[in-house]
């Protein structure tokens, strides 16, 4: 009996010595390790990036034609220098197309219809010339020779003679390019044995010059062949502010420009 009670006291102590689990705490342990910590990250502002945003293509000149039952030369040659394909159309360039157009007396009304195509990023112009009713009488009374600083004008002049083109000439009789070639050829010609001068020929491109037209009385015309080749019309604004003009087009497409 002694023995067991010895024992019994010892076990007591044994337990009182060790320490007593805390479940407790341990749950608050474990609790603080799953409870998340709150993460407060810098505040950035967004920067979208710019160079991704592409503005809307500029409409360029795609093509020209010219409607009419008649000769549609001389319309062609003065849309190339006023609608440039591969450019905007420019600020004020139809009214200056129609205006210079009806000012040769040439034609009783213009017509002048700009349509987008292809998504709206090409131009398509369409012309629409009527010619005056004295049309197979004009005749050409006067041949001008501009911007041949250096060259023998009154000579060149004298070898078209020559050659078929002189006052008198109907206006039919050559093309604006067979007069384009015959101004080439005569001053090839005249300047064989110029180097020098045969260089300038090539160097100011004379066989391509820019032609206009003036109705001088009832069947007379003035012809003017001219190097001076910058582009025909008064700018109105900023040099290519015909990307406006263009975004107009495109809102009313149905109205034909006309004068």
């Amino acid at each position: 009996m002694r023995h067991v009670l010895t024992i019994f006291v010892l076990l007591l102590a044994f337990a009182s010595a060790s320490p007593m689990p805390q479940h407790g705490n341990d749950r608050q342990k474990r609790q603080a390790l799953v409870v998340p910590r709150e993460i407060v990250l810098p505040s950035v502002a967004f920067q979208p990036d710019l160079t991704l945003i592409k503005p809307p293509a500029t409409p360029r000149v795609l093509r020209i034609s010219v409607l009419s039952a008649h000769s549609t030369e001389i319309a062609f040659h003065y849309a190339f220098s006023v609608f440039p394909e591969g450019e905007p159309i420019r600020d004020g360039a139809i009214e200056c197309y129609i205006t210079r157009l009806r000012s040769t007396g040439l034609f009783t009304d213009v017509q002048v219809e700009v349509k987008p195509i292809e998504d709206g990023e090409r131009l398509e112009v369409d012309i629409t010339p009527t010619w005056d009713k004295r049309r197979k009488s004009f005749r050409i009374s006067e041949i001008d020779l501009e911007g041949f600083e250096g060259f023998d004008v009154p000579r060149i002049r004298e070898a078209l003679s020559d050659a078929g083109l002189r006052p008198g000439t109907s206006l039919w009789k050559f093309s604006l390019n067979e007069i384009g070639n015959l101004i080439d050829q005569e001053a090839e010609r005249i300047y064989a044995s110029n180097q020098a001068m045969m260089d300038q020929i090539v160097h100011k491109d004379i066989g391509h010059p820019r032609f206009s037209l003036q109705v001088l009385d009832s069947t007379n015309v003035g012809l003017t062949a001219s190097l001076r080749r910058g582009y025909p019309c008064a700018s109105k604004g900023s040099h290519f502010a015909g990307e406006k003009l263009a975004i107009d087009i495109m809102l009313d497409q149905a109205s034909p420009y006309q004068l």
